[in-house]
This record gives C-alpha cells, structure tokens and sequence, in this order.
C-alpha cells in the first residue's frame, strides 16, 4: 500500500496545500522584490515550504493534530490558539477565500461587467462542487492524488516552463522595504505568513492520517513514515512552483505597470497563449482553489464536531460551507486586510510550537521548553501586531528590537528562550507532563 499510494498522496497534499494565496502572492512577491528576487523567496520558501514540512514532521512525530502537538501547554490556552487557528484557515478567510480567488482570476477576466450577482452565482457553483466532495472525505486521495492534482501540475509545469523559455521582460528595481537583501528576505518571510502553509500543515497532516486509517492503514508507525516522504515530495513541487510564480511576477511587473499578482498571472497567460492561456489559468486556479477548499471544510468541521459532542459532522459541513459561501461575497481584498493582523498574531505562536515539537527528543524537559517558547513568541507577537496602539515607550522598545524593521521583532527573544530551554536540567517524564497539563 505504502508504494503505490505514496505519489497520490504526495499529490494529495501539494494540492491541499496549494490554494489560493499560493498561487497569488509568489508573483506579487516577485514584483515588489524585482531584482531583489532571490533573497524575498528565499524568505518566502522559509515560511512556505520549511516551516510546513517541519509542521508536517511534527503531526507524524505525534500522530495527531494541533491538539496532541500542544498537549504540554495548559489545555485552555491550546483550545484558543487551535480555535484561532481554524478561524482563520476556516469559514472566516481561508474557506471564502478559495472561492473569490476562483472568480477573480477564473471568471472577471471574461466579464464585460463584474458584479455582485456574478460573484454570488460563482460562489454558489464552487460551493456545490466543494460540499459535494467534502462529504466524500475518504475518497480525497483517489480523487485528488490521482486525478485532479496531475492536471494542475501540469497546468502549472507549462507555465512555468514558458516563463523559463521564453520570459515576456525582465525585473524592475526593488520597491520600498526590498532594496536591500535583508530587508527583501524578511518581507518574502512575512509574505509567507498570507499563504498560512504553517496551519494548513498541521490541518492537513491530520486529514491525511485520518484518511489513511479510514481507508485500511492502521498501522500509525506506517502511516507516519509514509505522511513525511510524501510531504517531503508534495513541498519539493510547492517550492518549485513558487519560484516559478516569483519569476513571473519580476519579470512582468514593469511592462504591466502593476504588482497584483491575480493581474500578472493573467496578462502572462494571454499574451503566452491568447484565450486558451485565460483558460488554462482558469481552470488551475479553480483546481487549486476546490481542493484546498474541501480540505479545510472537512477537518474544520472534524474539528468542531469533535469539540461538540451534539454537533454532527455532516451539520457541521453544511453549516460551515453556507458561512464561507455568505463570506465570500465581501470580495478578497477586504478578506486579506481581515485576516493580516490575525496570521500577525498567530503564526509566531504557531512556528514556535512546531519547532519545540519536531525537536522534543533533544528537550530534557519539553514541558517546560514548549510553554516558555509559546509564552514568549505570544507575547512579543502581541506587541508587534498593536505596535502603535500600545503606550509610546512599548513601542519604542519593541521596534528597537532585532530585525524589528521587518516585522520579525519576535524571532530573536523567541529564539534566545528556545536555546536555553535545551539547557535545562531534566524532569520528569513526557507522558507526567502532559498528564499534568492545566485545565
């Protein structure tokens, strides 16, 4: 079973993974970063490609979730953090956003005159098709691994390759905050927080355990070996797609005069391919946005319906499909400018649990280390995402801090907390902490 599921399952994730922010913000990055281009993705591979495979190792290390990855934490804090978590890769963001990329970019460019009526029948036609296969989770892997994701690839491999031939311009100077390669680096960081790879690892790992048992393979040792190669091989693909994008986008953002990732992935397509290019991109960007869109319906509403014992799964889909539907309709902008301060707040606090996860053999006391890490990643990212609400002399402090010029102010305390925690004496057993976790 492990070698012929291996490849759909690695296709599997890619495809989960890669939704609608994958596919928009590389070529947005890319032209803001214009020459400057190979230290913003580098950052950008950072948060989107190594902090998800790290995120992944850690849901196999475990055999579960957020919830058994944050079993050292107090059990409050955890329900909020994973609750915030699913808010904002579920009904609130990630779900509706899914369905407005899939007008913008797969229907406007064909519209003499977009409007609401349009969006709404859009989001009623990609909501049907996603609630008919979210009820269908078991199947996620034959019907995604092995049918829809090879299309997509290829889809994405033709464009990439025709950028790769035969580029439509070359990059432009970097703009504000890219001129240098540090300044470019943590931008292309932060851009990787939008994409939320980090949390739709540790949503997806899940899914793909709880498909894998569902669909025969009981053995969790088996089913943990397979779920990091093929992770490994799904982020290997996600990285080379967004270099790709990150190319296009430098390379088009000065003869098209603008840094919207939707609009240069489009003028690219049409002027490579005409019409059929408009279609092509179309039909990419509504595969990549359906399969991600099941994903995070279905483990949204595992995970509701595990916290509700009188909530059904099946109430819960429905109810969760209609929110994103109604979501959808305020348009993607006003869904991204929502959703920064959120991701701001969250993903320092998300890294940091990933990473004392992945490395708990090396804790002596992994207790300790995960709620001093977490404590110190919240807390800083607190500041950083009300820098300016705050009194003037906390705000003064935390933009004095390193790397605070490019929206990393918690990295350095975070790690400075992470490395002494591996210094502390050992106590006590895994399974006594945990089971002494506060409630």
């Amino acid at each position: 079973m492990k070698k012929s599921t291996l490849f759909p399952l690695a296709f599997t994730i890619f495809a989960l993974f890669f939704g609608a922010g994958n596919l928009l913000f590389p070529p947005e990055l890319g032209a803001l970063a214009g020459e400057n281009l190979v230290p913003a993705m580098i950052g950008f591979v950072i948060t989107g490609v190594g902090l998800p495979l790290l995120a992944l190792f850690a849901v196999a290390r475990v055999g579960g979730g957020t919830d058994q990855i944050a079993r050292y934490i107090p059990k409050r804090l955890a329900l909020i953090l994973t609750g915030l978590m699913y808010v904002a890769i579920g009904p609130f963001f990630g779900i509706p956003r899914t369905a407005a990329v899939t007008y913008e970019m797969g229907l406007v460019p064909f519209l003499d005159s977009p409007s609401t009526l349009t969006l709404a029948m859009s989001s009623t036609v990609f909501f049907g098709l996603t609630f008919f296969l979210t009820l269908r989770a078991q199947k996620l892997i034959e019907v995604i691994g092995r049918i829809i994701t090879p299309i997509l690839l290829f889809l994405l491999a033709s464009i990439g390759l025709t950028n790769l031939i035969a580029p439509l311009g070359e990059p432009g100077a970097p703009a504000a905050g890219f001129e240098t390669w540090v300044g470019a680096l943590g931008q292309g960081f932060q851009q990787g927080y939008l994409t939320m790879d980090v949390f739709g690892a540790l949503v997806f790992g899940a899914i793909v355990l709880v498909t894998l048992k569902a669909n025969g393979l009981s053995d969790q040792k088996e089913a943990s070996s397979l779920l990091r190669s093929a992770g490994m091989l799904a982020v290997t693909c996600l990285m080379l797609v967004y270099i790709s994008l990150g190319s296009i986008g430098a390379n088009m953002a000065v003869a098209e005069g603008t840094t919207s990732g939707a609009s240069l992935l489009q003028a690219f397509a049409g002027t490579s391919y005409g019409q059929v290019g408009m279609l092509a991109l179309g039909l990419a960007v509504f595969l990549a946005c359906l399969t991600t869109a099941v994903g995070l319906i279905s483990e949204f509403s595992r995970f509701i319906s595990n916290q509700f014992d009188s909530l059904k799964y099946h109430h819960v889909v429905v109810a969760t499909t209609l929110f994103g539907y109604l979501i959808s309709l305020v348009g993607l902008g006003t869904l991204i400018q929502i959703a920064i301060p959120l991701l701001t707040l969250l993903y320092p606090v998300m890294i940091a649990l990933v990473l004392v996860s992945v490395t708990e053999r090396l804790q002596r006391n992994p207790g300790v280390a995960m709620k001093a890490t977490i404590y110190t990643a919240l807390v800083f990212s607190i500041f950083e995402t009300w820098n300016g609400i705050q009194p003037s002399a906390a705000t003064a402090w935390i933009t004095s801090l390193p790397m605070a010029d490019i929206g990393l102010a918690w990295a350095v305390p975070t790690m400075i907390v992470y490395v002494i925690t591996l210094l502390l004496p050992k106590s006590g057993t895994q399974e006594s902490l945990a089971q002494s976790r506060i409630s």
